[in-house]
């Protein structure tokens, strides 16, 4: 056995990987709340449209409705 200098990479490769899978950890968690976000958004978006066609379809029927009304009363 050669006893010689001593080289103590552990602790510092230890150190440099706890900080790599924080900042992996914390990139997914983004990157997870991100894509959540888009995704909630692009259902509000297809609500809203659901809801506007829905609004135009009941204005339509009323505005017939008031036609047919001021067409019998006239």
């Amino acid at each position: 056995m050669v006893v010689g200098t001593k080289k103590l990479y552990g602790f510092p490769v230890f150190i440099a990987s706890c900080v790599l899978t924080t900042v992996t950890i914390g990139f997914v968690l983004w990157d997870e709340q991100n894509q959540r976000n888009r995704r909630q958004e692009g259902v509000r978006q297809r609500l809203k449209n659901v809801q506007q066609q829905q609004n135009m379809t009941d204005y339509a029927i009323q505005k017939q409705k008031y036609e047919e009304y001021k067409t019998t009363h006239s």
